[in-house]
């Protein structure tokens, strides 16, 4: 072997090892580094608006951006998870003692015998046949769902100063983000061996893509979740925040929000509050409807360029993969694939070439090299 294969082999085992070594260090920071990521994405127009009026001063400018994302990110999200907390601890209650006291079997039968339980178990018998005990699928999904709030609440209260910590991270990461992101974006695609053209273009799918989903899919479902508290504040729901969440956090998938609106409808018809059913039902398929017809598609746009097939199966095995945060690294992996797929047709099949998608400078370019 050669002095200089080994030369090369000693350092890219070397430079493997530094980088496994990196991933260690890094390993319990990559959810607030992710999140503060996604944050700095968001708030780019902020950025860009706070860059005009300090002059391009760039430190003045991050921490201009990084108050307002303290303002009206940290500060309400810590206000709201603790009305949620509240809410859900209570619901779980309440809906624990009506399931013991029966209340849960006479809802039941009271929804059997109303109008549209009558229509179900006509034109839908083979469900009625399923015999569902409603008392006891409730026991079994409070049961669930109890342990997991308390346990989710303990954790937090056990744990506050790691949630402290996390947020102290995610802010400090925002704020050189923003200082400092412009140089790292640049230092990173220098690193990347392929054609300038391609460096952006994977880089612009992937910008694309997280602000389809955050535009797209996150705006949306806060909006859908805000107005189906509104409704169900109106009607007297109780626990409506705590609806709220569930029904913004449903509406990232297919219809989602209908679940929650349309199940307090048939809720207030069973108990008599016939006005306030037809009411949220309007009120359901009218305003929060509207979101996802016309709201969803103006936020989108073009963006992503990727299948909503794709795209939903990317945000559901983000989920299980990541958590959270998962929902944004999903689709982002997917576009970032489409775009080296994209790469591999033009550079090795030429597809790309012939079928007239590359721009005729780019095509030039791309003939003289093959």
């Amino acid at each position: 072997m050669s002095r200089e294969i080994l030369v090369r082999v000693f350092f890219f085992a070397a430079l493997l090892f530094l980088l496994v070594q990196l991933y260690e260090v890094l390993s319990s920071f990559l959810k607030p580094i992710a999140l503060a990521t996604l944050l700095a994405v968001v708030f780019q127009p902020v950025d860009a608006w706070a860059l005009r009026v300090t002059g391009g001063r760039r430190t003045a400018a991050a921490a201009i951006v990084t108050a307002a994302i303290v303002l009206l990110v940290a500060l309400p999200a810590t206000a709201l998870s603790g009305v949620l907390a509240r809410e859900a601890a209570g619901l779980v209650r309440e809906l624990s003692q009506l399931a013991e006291s029966g209340a849960l079997e006479r809802l039941q039968q009271s929804l059997t015998e109303s109008l549209p339980g009558r229509l179900f178990r006509t034109y839908a018998p083979a469900a009625g046949a399923l015999n569902i005990d409603l008392g006891e699928l409730a026991q079994t999904a409070l049961s669930t769902v109890g342990n997991t709030v308390v346990g989710s609440l303990g954790g937090v209260a056990r744990n506050v100063a790691s949630v402290v910590l996390n947020l102290f991270i995610v802010l400090f990461t925002v704020f050189f983000l923003f200082r400092d992101g412009d140089r790292m974006v640049a230092n990173l695609r220098a690193l990347v061996p392929m054609q300038p053209a391609d460096k952006d273009r994977v880089l612009r799918r992937l910008r694309e893509m997280i602000e389809a989903v955050v535009r797209g899919m996150v705006v949306t479902a806060a909006l859908q979740g805000v107005l189906t508290g509104v409704g169900l504040a109106i009607v007297g729901v109780p626990y409506a925040a705590f609806l709220a969440l569930a029904s913004g956090v449903l509406s990232l998938f297919p219809f989602g929000a209908v679940v929650v609106w349309l199940g307090s409808s048939i809720y207030l018809f069973a108990i008599g509050s016939l006005a306030s059913a037809l009411f949220l039902v309007a009120w359901g398929a009218v305003v929060v409807g509207t979101i996802d017809n016309f709201v969803r598609p103006i936020l989108i746009g073009g963006q992503g360029e990727i299948s909503t097939l794709l795209l939903f199966f990317g945000m559901l095995g983000g989920i299980e993969a990541y958590g959270f945060l998962g929902l944004f690294l999903g689709p982002a992996l997917m576009a970032t694939l489409a775009a080296f797929v994209e790469i591999y047709r033009e550079e090795y099949l030429g597809t790309g070439i012939e079928d007239g998608s590359i721009e005729p400078s780019e095509r030039s370019r791309r003939s003289a090299r093959l």
